[in-house]
Protein backbone atom coordinates (compact mmCIF):
# COMPACT_ATOMS: atom_id res chain seq x y z
CA UNK A 1 0.00 0.00 0.00
CA UNK A 2 2.74 2.21 -0.04
CA UNK A 3 3.28 2.01 -3.92
CA UNK A 4 2.19 5.72 -4.90
CA UNK A 5 3.83 7.38 -1.88
CA UNK A 6 6.81 9.89 -2.17
CA UNK A 7 8.77 11.45 0.64
CA UNK A 8 10.16 15.17 0.28
CA UNK A 9 12.67 14.40 -2.44
CA UNK A 10 9.90 12.85 -4.45
CA UNK A 11 11.65 9.49 -3.44
CA UNK A 12 9.31 6.11 -2.50
CA UNK A 13 10.30 5.63 1.34
CA UNK A 14 12.04 2.46 1.34
CA UNK A 15 12.36 2.40 5.11
CA UNK A 16 9.27 3.34 6.31
CA UNK A 17 5.78 4.86 6.09
CA UNK A 18 7.18 7.21 8.42
CA UNK A 19 9.27 8.46 5.56
CA UNK A 20 6.71 9.92 3.94
CA UNK A 21 5.42 11.81 6.61
CA UNK A 22 6.27 15.38 7.84
CA UNK A 23 4.40 17.75 10.46
CA UNK A 24 5.11 21.36 11.24
CA UNK A 25 6.03 23.69 14.08
CA UNK A 26 4.17 26.82 14.81
CA UNK A 27 7.09 27.87 16.41
CA UNK A 28 9.50 27.07 13.57
CA UNK A 29 7.96 28.64 10.21
CA UNK A 30 9.11 26.91 7.14
CA UNK A 31 10.33 24.00 8.48
CA UNK A 32 9.04 20.30 8.16
CA UNK A 33 10.32 17.59 10.71
CA UNK A 34 9.39 14.44 9.79
CA UNK A 35 7.99 11.85 11.66
CA UNK A 36 10.72 8.99 10.85
CA UNK A 37 14.08 9.77 12.29
CA UNK A 38 15.36 7.60 9.01
CA UNK A 39 14.64 10.27 6.79
CA UNK A 40 17.48 11.63 4.58
CA UNK A 41 18.54 15.45 5.28
CA UNK A 42 17.94 17.51 2.21
CA UNK A 43 20.28 20.72 1.63
CA UNK A 44 16.52 22.22 1.17
CA UNK A 45 17.04 23.40 4.80
CA UNK A 46 13.87 20.62 5.81
CA UNK A 47 14.90 18.62 8.89
CA UNK A 48 13.81 15.34 9.38
CA UNK A 49 13.12 14.65 13.29
CA UNK A 50 12.74 11.62 15.78
CA UNK A 51 11.90 12.57 18.85
CA UNK A 52 12.12 10.02 21.89
CA UNK A 53 8.27 9.65 21.77
CA UNK A 54 8.47 8.10 17.81
CA UNK A 55 8.22 4.86 16.82
CA UNK A 56 8.45 3.60 13.00
CA UNK A 57 5.70 1.63 13.76
CA UNK A 58 3.53 4.79 14.49
CA UNK A 59 3.08 5.42 10.76
CA UNK A 60 0.35 2.43 9.60
CA UNK A 61 -2.50 1.68 7.81
CA UNK A 62 -5.92 0.81 9.83
CA UNK A 63 -9.10 -0.54 8.11
CA UNK A 64 -11.87 3.00 8.67
CA UNK A 65 -13.65 1.11 11.53
CA UNK A 66 -16.25 4.36 11.74
CA UNK A 67 -17.26 3.89 8.05
CA UNK A 68 -17.38 0.47 8.19
CA UNK A 69 -19.28 -0.01 11.28
CA UNK A 70 -21.88 2.97 10.85
CA UNK A 71 -25.18 1.88 11.13
CA UNK A 72 -26.18 2.94 7.39
CA UNK A 73 -22.62 1.67 6.06
CA UNK A 74 -22.37 2.12 2.60
CA UNK A 75 -19.72 -0.89 2.56
CA UNK A 76 -22.18 -3.65 1.97
CA UNK A 77 -20.40 -7.47 1.08
CA UNK A 78 -21.79 -10.37 -0.33
CA UNK A 79 -20.97 -13.48 1.61
CA UNK A 80 -21.90 -17.06 1.66
CA UNK A 81 -22.86 -18.39 4.88
CA UNK A 82 -23.10 -21.92 3.98
CA UNK A 83 -26.82 -22.06 2.68
CA UNK A 84 -26.95 -18.47 0.48
CA UNK A 85 -25.38 -15.41 -0.56
CA UNK A 86 -26.51 -12.61 2.11
CA UNK A 87 -25.24 -9.02 2.24
CA UNK A 88 -23.52 -8.45 4.94
CA UNK A 89 -21.57 -4.89 6.61
CA UNK A 90 -18.00 -5.74 8.28
CA UNK A 91 -16.66 -5.09 11.52
CA UNK A 92 -12.91 -4.05 12.95
CA UNK A 93 -10.33 -5.24 15.64
CA UNK A 94 -9.70 -2.73 18.24
CA UNK A 95 -6.54 -1.90 16.83
CA UNK A 96 -7.87 -1.50 13.01
CA UNK A 97 -5.60 -4.00 11.49
CA UNK A 98 -8.04 -7.15 11.04
CA UNK A 99 -11.20 -6.93 9.22
CA UNK A 100 -14.25 -9.79 9.86
CA UNK A 101 -17.33 -10.56 8.09
CA UNK A 102 -19.92 -12.51 10.08
CA UNK A 103 -17.43 -12.79 12.96
CA UNK A 104 -15.00 -14.69 10.54
CA UNK A 105 -11.66 -13.20 9.25
CA UNK A 106 -11.55 -11.54 6.26
CA UNK A 107 -8.37 -9.48 5.83
CA UNK A 108 -5.80 -8.39 7.85
CA UNK A 109 -3.09 -5.20 7.40
CA UNK A 110 -0.08 -6.30 7.93
CA UNK A 111 2.23 -2.81 8.74
CA UNK A 112 5.87 -2.25 8.59
CA UNK A 113 6.85 -5.62 6.98
CA UNK A 114 9.72 -6.58 5.12
CA UNK A 115 9.38 -7.18 1.55
CA UNK A 116 9.64 -10.80 0.85
CA UNK A 117 12.36 -10.15 -1.87
CA UNK A 118 14.71 -7.54 -0.48
CA UNK A 119 14.45 -7.46 3.43
CA UNK A 120 15.73 -3.78 2.88
CA UNK A 121 12.56 -2.58 1.88
CA UNK A 122 9.33 -1.88 4.72
CA UNK A 123 5.94 -2.94 2.84
CA UNK A 124 2.73 -2.41 4.02
CA UNK A 125 -0.16 -4.99 2.32
CA UNK A 126 -3.82 -6.31 2.88
CA UNK A 127 -3.36 -9.84 3.46
CA UNK A 128 -6.86 -11.59 2.74
CA UNK A 129 -7.59 -14.90 5.01
CA UNK A 130 -6.32 -18.22 4.34
CA UNK A 131 -6.40 -21.28 6.60
CA UNK A 132 -2.57 -22.07 4.61
CA UNK A 133 -1.67 -19.80 2.49
CA UNK A 134 1.15 -21.19 0.96
CA UNK A 135 -0.89 -24.45 -0.14
CA UNK A 136 -0.34 -25.82 -3.42
CA UNK A 137 -3.44 -25.40 -6.04
CA UNK A 138 -5.94 -27.80 -5.90
CA UNK A 139 -5.14 -29.14 -2.40
CA UNK A 140 -8.66 -28.67 -0.66
CA UNK A 141 -7.72 -25.05 1.28
CA UNK A 142 -8.90 -22.13 0.41
CA UNK A 143 -9.66 -18.84 1.52
CA UNK A 144 -12.21 -18.02 4.05
CA UNK A 145 -15.82 -17.10 2.68
CA UNK A 146 -15.29 -13.83 4.53
CA UNK A 147 -12.10 -13.40 2.20
CA UNK A 148 -14.07 -13.93 -1.12
CA UNK A 149 -16.31 -11.60 -0.23
CA UNK A 150 -13.72 -8.63 -0.32
CA UNK A 151 -13.17 -9.86 -3.67
CA UNK A 152 -13.67 -7.33 -6.24
CA UNK A 153 -15.38 -4.38 -3.83
CA UNK A 154 -13.78 -1.42 -2.26
CA UNK A 155 -12.70 -1.30 1.88
CA UNK A 156 -12.11 1.96 3.23
CA UNK A 157 -8.54 2.59 5.04
CA UNK A 158 -7.20 5.16 6.90
CA UNK A 159 -2.99 6.43 6.74
CA UNK A 160 -2.64 7.42 10.48
CA UNK A 161 0.20 8.23 13.06
CA UNK A 162 0.82 8.34 16.62
CA UNK A 163 2.89 11.25 17.87
CA UNK A 164 3.85 9.21 20.72
CA UNK A 165 3.90 5.17 20.71
CA UNK A 166 3.30 2.29 22.93
CA UNK A 167 4.55 3.06 26.54
CA UNK A 168 5.03 7.10 25.25
CA UNK A 169 1.08 7.03 24.96
CA UNK A 170 0.74 5.25 28.90
CA UNK A 171 3.08 7.87 30.34
CA UNK A 172 1.12 10.38 29.41
CA UNK A 173 -1.81 12.43 30.61
CA UNK A 174 -4.27 12.06 27.54
CA UNK A 175 -5.26 8.96 25.96
CA UNK A 176 -2.88 7.25 23.53
CA UNK A 177 -5.69 7.78 20.72
CA UNK A 178 -5.97 11.67 21.49
CA UNK A 179 -2.14 11.74 20.13
CA UNK A 180 -3.14 9.55 16.87
CA UNK A 181 -3.57 11.61 13.65
CA UNK A 182 -5.44 11.12 10.44
CA UNK A 183 -2.96 11.61 7.48
CA UNK A 184 -5.10 10.14 4.21
CA UNK A 185 -8.30 8.61 4.18
CA UNK A 186 -9.44 6.68 0.86
CA UNK A 187 -10.76 3.25 -0.72
CA UNK A 188 -8.96 0.04 -1.33
CA UNK A 189 -10.02 -2.04 -4.01
CA UNK A 190 -9.48 -5.62 -3.88
CA UNK A 191 -8.63 -6.61 -7.49
CA UNK A 192 -11.06 -9.29 -8.81
CA UNK A 193 -8.39 -11.78 -10.89
CA UNK A 194 -10.43 -13.42 -13.23
CA UNK A 195 -13.50 -12.22 -14.76
CA UNK A 196 -15.35 -13.99 -17.51
CA UNK A 197 -16.12 -12.59 -21.02
CA UNK A 198 -19.63 -13.63 -22.78
CA UNK A 199 -19.76 -14.75 -26.18
CA UNK A 200 -22.75 -15.32 -28.84
CA UNK A 201 -24.69 -18.40 -28.45
CA UNK A 202 -27.07 -19.97 -31.27
CA UNK A 203 -30.95 -20.80 -31.41
CA UNK A 204 -32.69 -23.67 -30.75
CA UNK A 205 -35.58 -24.95 -32.81
CA UNK A 206 -38.62 -26.43 -31.15
CA UNK A 207 -39.67 -29.64 -31.73
CA UNK A 208 -36.93 -30.89 -33.82
CA UNK A 209 -36.63 -34.98 -33.99
CA UNK A 210 -33.58 -35.86 -31.99
CA UNK A 211 -33.44 -32.84 -29.97
CA UNK A 212 -32.02 -29.49 -31.06
CA UNK A 213 -28.17 -29.13 -30.20
CA UNK A 214 -26.17 -25.81 -30.25
CA UNK A 215 -22.28 -25.79 -29.47
CA UNK A 216 -21.50 -23.61 -26.39
CA UNK A 217 -17.62 -23.79 -26.73
CA UNK A 218 -18.17 -19.99 -27.32
CA UNK A 219 -20.30 -19.14 -24.49
CA UNK A 220 -17.73 -17.63 -22.10
CA UNK A 221 -13.94 -17.34 -21.52
CA UNK A 222 -12.21 -16.91 -18.42
CA UNK A 223 -9.98 -13.82 -18.66
CA UNK A 224 -6.91 -12.31 -15.93
CA UNK A 225 -7.19 -8.93 -14.76
CA UNK A 226 -3.91 -8.22 -15.95
CA UNK A 227 -2.81 -7.44 -19.71
CA UNK A 228 -0.19 -7.88 -21.93
CA UNK A 229 1.85 -5.27 -23.75
CA UNK A 230 -1.05 -4.20 -26.72
CA UNK A 231 -3.55 -4.78 -24.09
CA UNK A 232 -5.00 -7.66 -24.45
CA UNK A 233 -6.11 -9.39 -21.18
CA UNK A 234 -4.82 -13.30 -20.52
CA UNK A 235 -6.96 -15.98 -21.33
CA UNK A 236 -7.46 -18.42 -18.62
CA UNK A 237 -7.93 -21.79 -20.29
CA UNK A 238 -7.54 -25.62 -19.79
CA UNK A 239 -5.05 -25.92 -22.23
CA UNK A 240 -1.89 -25.61 -22.50
CA UNK A 241 1.37 -23.12 -21.69
CA UNK A 242 0.57 -19.59 -19.77
CA UNK A 243 -3.14 -20.28 -20.31
CA UNK A 244 -3.00 -23.81 -18.42
CA UNK A 245 -0.85 -22.60 -15.62
CA UNK A 246 -3.31 -19.27 -15.32
CA UNK A 247 -6.10 -21.79 -14.64
CA UNK A 248 -4.10 -24.09 -12.17
CA UNK A 249 -2.71 -21.26 -10.26
CA UNK A 250 -6.19 -19.82 -9.85
CA UNK A 251 -7.80 -23.24 -9.71
CA UNK A 252 -10.39 -22.50 -11.68
CA UNK A 253 -13.26 -25.18 -12.40
CA UNK A 254 -15.36 -25.37 -15.68
CA UNK A 255 -18.83 -23.42 -16.16
CA UNK A 256 -21.42 -25.33 -14.70
CA UNK A 257 -24.79 -25.22 -16.83
CA UNK A 258 -27.73 -25.57 -14.50
CA UNK A 259 -30.23 -26.83 -16.61
CA UNK A 260 -32.17 -27.38 -13.79
CA UNK A 261 -32.86 -23.59 -12.82
CA UNK A 262 -34.13 -22.15 -16.34
CA UNK A 263 -36.46 -19.80 -16.98
CA UNK A 264 -38.28 -18.89 -19.53
CA UNK A 265 -40.36 -15.58 -20.81
CA UNK A 266 -43.54 -17.26 -20.67
CA UNK A 267 -46.02 -15.82 -18.62
CA UNK A 268 -49.27 -17.11 -18.28
CA UNK A 269 -52.48 -15.46 -19.94
CA UNK A 270 -56.15 -16.80 -20.79
CA UNK A 271 -54.88 -20.34 -19.88
CA UNK A 272 -51.79 -19.73 -22.34
CA UNK A 273 -47.88 -19.59 -21.96
CA UNK A 274 -47.33 -16.55 -23.97
CA UNK A 275 -43.86 -14.71 -24.62
CA UNK A 276 -43.95 -11.50 -22.52
CA UNK A 277 -41.40 -8.30 -22.30
CA UNK A 278 -39.63 -8.06 -19.28
CA UNK A 279 -40.63 -11.34 -17.61
CA UNK A 280 -37.59 -13.28 -16.52
CA UNK A 281 -38.78 -15.75 -14.38
CA UNK A 282 -41.39 -17.93 -15.95
CA UNK A 283 -41.86 -21.63 -16.39
CA UNK A 284 -40.86 -23.63 -19.51
CA UNK A 285 -43.73 -25.30 -22.15
CA UNK A 286 -44.67 -28.50 -20.45
CA UNK A 287 -42.16 -31.44 -21.23
CA UNK A 288 -39.39 -29.58 -22.89
CA UNK A 289 -36.28 -30.80 -21.27
CA UNK A 290 -32.84 -28.94 -21.75
CA UNK A 291 -29.98 -30.97 -20.94
CA UNK A 292 -26.01 -30.24 -21.41
CA UNK A 293 -23.17 -32.78 -22.54
CA UNK A 294 -20.15 -31.93 -20.61
CA UNK A 295 -17.75 -33.59 -22.74
CA UNK A 296 -19.44 -31.72 -26.41
CA UNK A 297 -19.93 -28.46 -24.76
CA UNK A 298 -23.46 -28.70 -25.88
CA UNK A 299 -26.82 -28.04 -24.92
CA UNK A 300 -29.52 -29.93 -26.11
CA UNK A 301 -32.94 -28.79 -26.39
CA UNK A 302 -36.10 -31.23 -26.31
CA UNK A 303 -40.03 -31.04 -26.54
CA UNK A 304 -41.35 -34.59 -25.62
CA UNK A 305 -44.83 -33.42 -25.53
CA UNK A 306 -46.13 -33.61 -28.90
CA UNK A 307 -47.18 -30.24 -29.30
CA UNK A 308 -45.27 -28.02 -30.63
CA UNK A 309 -44.91 -23.74 -29.31
CA UNK A 310 -46.77 -21.54 -31.36
CA UNK A 311 -43.91 -18.59 -31.03
CA UNK A 312 -40.78 -17.75 -30.32
CA UNK A 313 -39.53 -17.30 -26.65
CA UNK A 314 -36.31 -16.66 -24.69
CA UNK A 315 -34.70 -19.35 -21.93
CA UNK A 316 -32.76 -17.83 -19.22
CA UNK A 317 -29.64 -20.27 -18.45
CA UNK A 318 -27.91 -19.77 -15.06
CA UNK A 319 -23.98 -20.78 -15.51
CA UNK A 320 -21.99 -21.12 -12.36
CA UNK A 321 -18.13 -19.97 -12.54
CA UNK A 322 -15.48 -20.79 -10.07
CA UNK A 323 -12.08 -20.16 -9.14
CA UNK A 324 -10.06 -19.84 -6.13
CA UNK A 325 -11.07 -16.41 -4.75
CA UNK A 326 -14.53 -16.36 -6.43
CA UNK A 327 -18.02 -18.08 -6.82
CA UNK A 328 -20.34 -16.62 -9.12
CA UNK A 329 -23.32 -17.10 -11.38
CA UNK A 330 -24.30 -15.30 -14.64
CA UNK A 331 -27.28 -15.77 -17.03
CA UNK A 332 -27.34 -16.76 -20.32
CA UNK A 333 -30.04 -15.76 -22.96
CA UNK A 334 -31.15 -18.34 -25.66
CA UNK A 335 -33.95 -18.16 -27.97
CA UNK A 336 -36.24 -21.30 -28.59
CA UNK A 337 -37.86 -20.54 -32.52
CA UNK A 338 -40.94 -21.77 -33.30
CA UNK A 339 -40.68 -24.82 -35.95
CA UNK A 340 -41.24 -23.65 -39.24
CA UNK A 341 -43.78 -26.69 -39.55
CA UNK A 342 -45.63 -25.59 -36.91
CA UNK A 343 -49.28 -25.03 -38.32
CA UNK A 344 -50.34 -21.31 -38.19
CA UNK A 345 -53.02 -20.29 -35.45
CA UNK A 346 -56.22 -19.59 -36.49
Amino acid sequence: MLNGFLNDLGVKPTTGLGGAIWYADALRAGKKFFYSGLYPYAASGHQGVKGGAYSEEGARFVFDKEKLEAANSAYKYEYFNGTSVVEKTATVSPDGTILYIDGKKAAEIVNYAPNKLDANEITYNIKLEEVNPTHAPRSGDAPTEAAKALVGKYVPIKLVADVCYKDACAAGSLLAAAHTATIKEYDAFIIEPLTVTTGETENFTDATVGGSTIDVKGAFTYVSWNADESGKKYIVANTTGLQKALWEFYEVVPGEWMTDQIKSNLKLVNGNLVPTDGVTNGPLPSNTKVVYNQADETLTYNNYSGTPVNWDYKLFIPVKFGYKWKTFTLTFEVDVKKNSGTPAQR
